[in-house]
């Protein structure tokens, strides 16, 4: 402004002020866009949160599991890594819905999620398949730690005292992964397991190597 000498200082002035308003404006502006950013990208990964976690329990859904049984089967096959499943469901159900109402259901799915959660790794894909049942996928897990896992965690079920109920029971089918597996065959193998648990007498821990393995074609129907 001193060596400006045809240059007034009002308008000097008036130049400035104009130049700090559109500063302070894109600032405001630049800021408020950043804002919708972080807000819309929460907002997004939020959903892709809902989208793989179960609304009762709050673990993951039968849509994680695929998932991450695609991901750890390729690499348990590249790799040759070890790789269990783990299919477990609530004895009886039925019988606890109907004395006690779907609400105390759901109350002791919720706290069983609890306990099994207690007694597995973070690396662990804990799952609610639907209903009462539940999938425990166990990356590089051979299948007697798998035995061991699931034998303690039908311990620890037991012996909870669950409100209203009392004690429950569940039952277990134990597979480890198999070169000639996909991930339909993985499945069933487990969902076999599972109803020779439930055929040897219920509150059972079930794998191919039990010596009490039931012939598919044999087995009755269960109505939980």
């Amino acid at each position: 402004a001193y060596h400006l000498n045809d240059v007034k200082l009002s308008e000097i002035s008036a130049a400035a002020v104009y130049i700090s308003l559109v500063i302070i404006l894109s600032s405001v502006s630049s800021y408020r866009i950043n804002y919708y950013k972080r807000v819309q990208y929460l907002y997004n990964r939020e959903l892709i949160t809902m989208s793989v976690t179960d609304a009762l329990t709050g673990i993951y859904n039968r849509t994680k599991l695929n998932e991450e049984l695609e991901k750890w089967i390729v690499i348990s096959k590249r790799y040759n890594s070890d790789l269990s499943l783990v299919i477990f469901d609530l004895d009886d159900l039925k019988i606890i819905n109907d004395n006690y109402g779907h609400l105390t259901g759901d109350k002791v799915l919720v706290e069983i999620t609890k306990i099994v959660l207690q007694e597995i790794r973070e690396s662990d894909i804990f799952v609610r398949w639907g209903g009462d049942e539940f999938m425990l996928l166990l990356p590089n897990t051979q299948k007697q730690q798998a035995i061991q896992l699931t034998e303690r965690i039908k311990s620890s079920i037991s012996k909870h005292t669950f409100d209203k109920v009392g004690q429950v029971n569940c039952s277990f089918g134990v597979v480890a992964f198999e070169e000639r597996d996909d991930i339909n065959t993985f499945l069933h193998r487990a969902d076999i397991m599972l109803y020779a648990a439930k055929n040897a007498g219920k509150n059972t821990v079930r794998s191919e190597s039990s010596p009490e393995e039931i012939n598919p074609g044999q087995m009755s129907i269960f109505y939980k």
